[in-house]
């Protein structure tokens, strides 16, 4: 190894020429453990990506096989548009022992920063995009084993200078928080992106139906600029269709991609990359094809099924009954709740709370406000309620959002940890009366470094200006909703006014705190936390402070 001066971007002494090959240029940035720079391969006369990991840093044995492992999945491929593996080798640098990982370097910017710079996808630039993720997925599924890439996002789709997408980040070695999780079985390492990976990848499941999921969110993403964690829930679907302006065919291909449950999702690479060819060619995708033949085939079930029950019916009413006969009573139903006439446009819906009828958790009554969605202002209607079921009379056709609040302590005011809230979207028709479910969240109590059981200090102060800072070693800490529960959290940077500026830190785990280790706060610049509580793959719970100018589904903080 070659002597000279100290470079500045590499963290301690060190010498900038490693293995008499590769001249260390610049630091491009950190993740976990992990640092990444640019550097100039002799041999080869071109730039490359050092990725250095130092024993030292490693508090477990577990980071050092994630990074092998990437070293070892990247030496099997060879694909255009997945940056060439060159070598991995461990290096002495200081007495110090380090494992290093070279890779082409790609010259150019991934899609998290187009979004941050204010660039709007078109419906046929996302399809694009979307096609070209699904060949390099079809290329990686299809090796045996399948190789998951397991965090698809935008910040890791990169647009090379001559136009090129390329998939990058094959490694685990990432988050400067939380590396890596195990689950209550501490057999799985879960690797990912919080709102990006589908629910059976937090079980340390993942499979090639999760890489679509991904990459369905990331497109998801790429038109709304919102991240999914931003957007409601309908069930345990994510409702992305009001912050998208596409097609009604693609908005299927997108739902299919997103499914929940595994087998209402893409089976393959493959069968996702025919939809999208068949819209960028102006063709219905199957996934619309295929519905329209199972509710054919379905509807004529239905009438037979009608036929049979009329003619079982007939039969019965004409039979006389003799003496001895014994008449079986009919078991009835559970009637729903009976609201008073009504002549004019209803909305009929029931509210449940972890996939049960609210009435299993509480029985107070809620409040209700609405929002008209086309105008953006408060609308004005009326609500009768009764056993977790309600009626919504006097709002005219149009869209709307529901927001609907149970105040279950009632020492404190609305909105405070322990209370439900929800907030739906619907649609009030002309010529019928619609029918929605509201599936509340119930607010998470975070205990460290403050208490949002209470106002927190300078709570409406504007981008955090003037609020006291955390020193840089904070915990975070929240009390339990129960068991089989997982905590899925993101620590964002942020810019005033309310800019997402990046991802610090995602994950998924069961335990009801957070180390942080974070740099101190940028002038104009916070941290925000945003926490959502999960069980049986179903929300139902959130984080939710009392913050400035209306976001307060999270945590804002700086660091000193």
């Amino acid at each position: 190894m070659e002597n000279s001066q100290q470079n500045p971007f590499w963290s301690g002494e060190y010498q900038p020429v490693l293995k008499q090959r590769y001249e260390v240029k610049k630091k491009l940035g950190e993740g976990g453990f992990a640092e990444t720079f640019l550097a100039y391969d002799r041999d080869r006369s071109a730039h490359c990506v050092l990725k250095i990991l130092s024993w030292k840093d490693v508090p477990d044995w577990k980071v050092i096989e994630l990074f092998e492992r990437e070293a070892r999945v990247l030496s099997q491929m060879d694909h255009p548009q997945i940056p060439r593996f060159i070598e991995f080798f461990t290096e002495e640098i200081d007495s110090e022992k380090k494992i290093v990982l070279v890779q082409e370097y790609i010259s150019g910017k991934n899609l998290a920063e187009f979004i941050r710079e204010g660039k709007h996808f078109t419906e046929k630039e996302v399809l694009s995009i979307g096609l070209v993720v699904t060949k390099i997925l079809e290329y990686l599924h299809d090796f045996s084993p399948a190789i998951i890439h397991r965090d698809i996002k935008p910040s890791n789709l990169l647009a090379s200078e001559d136009g090129e997408l390329h998939l990058v980040d094959f490694g685990a070695v990432r988050d400067k928080v939380l590396h890596y999780q195990k689950t209550e079985a501490g057999g799985f390492t879960v690797v990912g992106t919080y709102g990006y990976m589908p629910f059976e990848q937090f079980q340390g499941q993942a499979v090639p139906a999760s890489d679509i999921f991904s990459l369905g969110m990331t497109l998801i993403t790429l038109l709304s600029h919102k991240e999914p964690a931003e957007m409601e829930l309908t069930g345990s679907d994510l409702d992305f269709a009001p912050y998208v302006n596409v097609s009604e065919a693609f908005k299927s291909v997108l739902k299919k991609m997103i499914a929940h449950r595994l087998e209402d999702r893409y089976v393959s690479a493959k069968a996702l990359r025919q939809d999208l060819e068949a819209l960028l060619a102006g063709k219905q995708p199957q996934v619309i094809e295929s519905r329209a033949k199972k509710i054919s085939s379905g509807t004529l079930v239905a009438l037979l099924l009608v036929f049979f029950v009329a003619m079982f019916a007939f039969v019965k009413e004409t039979r006389q009954p003799g003496p001895a006969q014994r008449t079986t009573p009919i078991v009835q139903k559970e009637k729903p709740v009976q609201f008073p006439p009504y002549a004019g446009i209803t909305v009929r819906g029931k509210v449940l709370f972890d996939g049960k009828p609210i009435t299993e958790t509480t029985n107070l009554q809620p409040k209700f406000w609405f929002r008209d969605e086309t105008k953006g202002t408060e609308a004005s209607a009326e609500t009768i309620y009764s056993n977790g079921e309600f009626e919504i009379r006097g709002l005219a056709p149009g869209q709307y959002g529901i927001g609907l609040q149970f105040d279950t302590n009632q020492s404190n005011p609305i909105s405070y940890p322990g209370d439900l809230r929800a907030w739906e979207r619907f649609t009030v028709s002309e010529n019928s009366n619609s029918v929605i479910q509201v599936e509340p969240l119930q607010i998470i109590h975070l205990i460290k470094p403050e208490d949002n059981g209470r106002v927190l200090q300078d709570w409406n102060r504007c981008c955090e200006e003037g609020k006291p800072a955390h020193p840089e070693k904070l915990k975070l800490q929240w009390t339990s909703m129960g068991e089989n529960v997982f905590y899925d959290y993101t620590i964002s940077r942020l810019g005033c006014p309310y800019q997402t500026l990046d991802s610090v830190a995602s994950g998924t785990t069961q335990e009801t705190s957070i180390a942080l280790n974070l740099p101190a706060s940028n002038s104009k610049e916070y941290y925000l936390l945003q926490i959502y509580a999960r069980k049986d793959g179903r929300r139902i719970g959130m984080l939710m402070t009392h913050g400035a100018n209306g976001y307060g589904w999270d945590y804002r903080f700086r660091i000193q």
